[in-house]
């Protein structure tokens, strides 16, 4: 299953409904509300093959909220967890405590090997600093050097649906696989 975490006001949820409506380009957009999430939320993201939709790919994605960053670490499995990390660029006053859970994330033993994407929000928000600025606080090349998992960075906002699609790729790259059972049904 997909980790998604990010620090509290990231941007999780609207990301995460965004890859959920991705059949529906645009129903996600900034003034779309969202309440920070107090606990975890499980999402399912389905890309349906439009010539044959019984062969649709989709994800499970377990959003855990910014507040319990001192808990992701239990809602790990070992070779089985990969993670979303979240990053609001709009806020560079979050960058500090952004790369400072990410680095502990980072180190978790049970993360060892896993793929991080670490996605940059709110990328169409006006910020006192550029992407690449921010990038450059968060030392995010040392980051990604010296790190023993597969890093990989893309942005994303609202007002751009070709930005989701990136995302929701990368996602289903960790496909759920459907079992048939004897009578023909899918599990």
């Amino acid at each position: 299953m997909i980790l998604c975490v990010g620090t509290t006001g990231s941007g999780k949820t609207l990301l995460l409904r965004a890859l959920a409506e991705n059949a529906n380009p645009g129903s996600v957009n900034k003034h779309t509300t969202a309440v920070s999430t107090t606990g975890a939320n499980i999402t399912n993201i389905t890309r349906i093959n439009p010539k044959k939709p019984e062969l649709a790919d989709s994800v499970r994605v377990r959003e855990i909220g910014g507040t319990m960053s001192p808990l992701w670490g239990n809602f790990v499995e070992a070779g089985r967890t990969q993670v979303i990390y979240v990053v609001d660029v709009s806020a560079p006053e979050k960058i500090g405590p952004a790369t400072i859970d990410l680095i502990e994330l980072l180190n978790q033993p049970a993360l060892q090997g896993a793929p991080f994407l670490i996605v940059f929000s709110k990328t169409d928000i006006k910020s006192s600093r550029t992407l690449n600025e921010l990038k450059q606080l968060m030392r995010l090349d040392e980051i990604k050097e010296h790190s023993t998992q597969e890093l990989h960075s893309l942005d994303f906002n609202t007002e751009e649906t070709s930005k989701i699609e990136p995302i929701l790729n990368w996602c289903l790259k960790f496909k759920n696989i459907n079992y048939e059972m004897m009578n023909g049904t899918t599990y």
